[in-house]
């Protein structure tokens, strides 16, 4: 008696990297034979030779289940369907000491688990701000499949900078010109805005500052990051 298609039950649809279960006729006393078309699809997990069998599907696409039986024939067509490959976005590839950046996935999906490098759950929400570190992000698609991606967050350190000055820092009537210089590393690539009692000095932006003007002075140094550092300070005050 020939077999008809519909001898195989199982689910039609699966997610790669998942198992599916399938069944045929309760047959006794035969050779059952199961494979799967084409044979890089995946594999037969358990069952070969017996009425029901899983099979672990490795490959995304549209594949057929078969079963032979004395020398009679079914098969039942399976769409696999692709795991998701979630893409973060990040606001910006790394933080300043101290500082987070908001991270989401370039596409949206129905669930989210996002871990640190211990596999510690840090939120579930769609969007989080995360600070310097390696990091997962697990989502679940609308089809109920899995998918995970890996990505770091650079930590960019802040300026090294500090303030001095060779010259008398008390001085009568406004009479003696200070030279403040803000100490950096040769390679720092900096930036400046120096701060006479707490208020920037408009067009003070070089790594040196000349004044005769009384008050407390500090200079703020900006790397190629944006991360800033501040020293001082140094008080000018009036001695006559």
């Amino acid at each position: 008696t020939p077999i008809a298609a519909s001898t195989i039950a199982g689910t039609p649809v699966v997610c790669e990297d998942t198992k599916g279960s399938y069944s045929m006729l309760n047959l006794q006393n035969v050779d059952i034979q199961w494979s799967i078309s084409p044979s890089t699809a995946g594999a037969i997990a358990n069952g070969q030779g017996t009425n029901n069998v899983e099979i672990f599907w490795s490959e995304a696409g549209g594949h057929t289940v078969n079963v032979s039986v004395c020398s009679q024939s079914a098969l039942l067509p399976v769409t696999v369907l692709a795991n998701p490959k979630p893409v973060p976005l990040l606001s910006a590839p790394g933080v300043c000491p101290g500082a987070t950046v908001l991270v989401q996935t370039v596409s949206p999906y129905t669930s989210y688990n996002w871990k640190d490098e211990n596999g510690v759950i840090l939120s579930t929400a769609a969007t989080l701000n995360l600070g310097a570190g390696v990091y997962f992000i697990d989502v679940i698609d609308a089809n109920g499949c899995t998918g995970v991606s890996e990505f770091e967050i650079a930590s960019w350190d802040a300026p090294a900078v500090s303030l001095t000055t060779a010259d008398p820092t008390g001085f009568c009537n406004n009479s003696n010109t200070v030279s403040l210089t803000a100490l950096t590393n040769t390679n720092g690539n900096y930036t400046y805005q120096w701060f006479q009692d707490g208020n920037p000095i408009a067009g003070a932006t070089g790594s040196i500052l000349y004044s005769n003007q009384y008050g407390t002075y500090t200079v703020q140094a900006i790397n190629a990051y944006g991360c800033t550092a501040t020293a001082g300070s140094i008080v000018l005050f009036d001695y006559c």
